[in-house]
């Protein structure tokens, strides 16, 4: 038996990590949520199947089955920490509380300095400054106003550049190869059609020898038998191919190269807000010290910067 390996889907482990994201600020109901990300991914989901997503333990690594847990293999790529933080949102402890001023890049930066977060404070109901919040002792790191740490935050987008070229050469192999998985696909139905149909003859043969006196009753019996359990096993495998979904993975690259390719100038579009959810969607942290802010890129933009 072959092994069985997981993919991260390139466009849905962003809409599960932004899924994350979000609902760690504890400024989302379960209704809000689903909402945000039909706004931004244009994909529905209901709110049972959110509240699945951020108590899934699969996604940092670990699986039930048959009332035993096991640890798996696959790529992660919401970290643990998120994972636990949005734990105690949903059971209602440690919900953060909000000013009217929203605090837009809170919980995207850390202090290169000692690895704490970075906290935003509101200053006379108009101004957010940045700040380390110096747990592990006094901090030298300056307070940043967001005007400013914005443009700093928005500079790495400018290393998103992948040449129309470039993208059109992967985006074409990427077809290519989704051409040859449906001829397999086809192949391999036409092969189990044949050998459906071989057994359906075989069992009408065997059924009028059987009438005609050819074969003795208890070996047809036991034929039809063995015949039967084959027919269901190649039905299951038509079913399988069949249900599969194939993924158009040349479409989701285009979409994360046009992505790649505008985030800069969307990003000095927008307003905080909105540039914060641009950022959500490209990296899972900055790490910020007195000159610089140095992203740490979500897959696969780290490939494309």
């Amino acid at each position: 038996m072959g092994e069985r390996t997981i993919e991260v889907h390139p466009v849905n482990s962003l809409i599960a990590t932004r899924i994350f994201d979000l609902y760690k600020s504890g400024a989302h109901t379960m209704s809000t949520l689903r909402k945000q990300i039909k706004e931004e991914f244009g994909k529905s989901i209901s709110r049972g199947n959110v509240n699945l997503i951020l108590k899934n333990k699969f996604y940092i690594g670990t699986f039930e089955w048959s009332g035993q847990t096991y640890t798996g293999t696959h790529p992660l790529f919401i970290d643990r920490a998120v994972f636990d933080e949005v734990q105690l949102v949903l059971s209602g402890h440690n919900r953060p509380r909000y000013s009217k001023r929203e605090v837009a890049f809170r919980g995207l930066m850390t202090c290169a300095n000692d690895d704490c977060m970075l906290t935003g404070d509101v200053q006379k109901k108009k101004y957010v400054y940045y700040r380390c919040t110096g747990h592990r002792g006094k901090c030298g790191l300056p307070r940043f106003r967001e005007e400013d740490i914005a443009l700093r935050l928005g500079e790495p987008l400018k290393r998103l550049q992948v040449p129309a070229g470039v993208v059109s050469r992967i985006v074409a192999a990427l077809r290519e190869d989704a051409k040859e998985s449906v001829g397999k696909v086809n192949s391999e139905r036409s092969r189990l059609q044949t050998r459906l149909t071989g057994i359906r003859n075989r069992m009408d043969q065997a059924y009028t020898d059987k009438l005609d006196g050819v074969i003795p009753e208890e070996f047809w019996r036991r034929k039809r038998n063995d015949w039967r359990v084959e027919q269901s096993q190649v039905k299951v495998a038509l079913n399988a191919l069949d249900s599969a979904q194939t993924d158009d993975r040349a479409l989701d690259a285009e979409k994360i190269f046009e992505l790649a390719n505008k985030a800069y100038l969307l990003y000095i579009s927008q307003n905080s807000v909105e540039q914060a959810k641009v950022l959500r969607m490209l990296v899972s942290n900055y790490s910020v010290d007195a000159v610089s802010a140095t992203p740490v890129w979500r897959k696969p933009f780290d490939m494309i910067s």
